[in-house]
């Protein structure tokens, strides 16, 4: 996994598939002081709400660096002064990427 994605799922809070959690032919498990032992239901739900929650937050997150990159682009290319429709289409660009995501600034 790219090392930036990593940064922005632990910064969603994404909870980490690490090894605490596993399942066997009828259960859920969750390790717990090096133990494996059956996940009770308000475990799983709450990982699950958290989860939900994380992957949202890591879309809008994954979104936001998809802007600043091409937000960049603009910046270096006004630096390069070659084209206003250039800048125009990466402005464009941008806007455009945080409408269709709803990405707040």
């Amino acid at each position: 996994m790219n090392e930036r994605i990593r940064e922005l799922a632990e910064q969603a809070g994404i909870p980490a598939i690490d090894g605490k959690w596993d399942y066997n032919d009828r259960n859920l498990l969750v390790k717990e002081d090096g133990e494996w032992r059956v996940a009770q239901l308000s475990e799983i739900i709450s990982t699950m709400i958290q989860s939900e929650r994380g992957l949202n937050k890591f879309a809008q997150l994954i979104v936001r660096e998809c802007i600043y990159e091409v937000e960049g682009l603009q910046v270096l290319q006004s630096t390069l002064d070659r084209s206003q429709h250039w800048n125009r289409a990466i402005a464009h660009t941008a806007l455009h990427l945080k409408e269709h995501f709803g990405v707040e600034e």
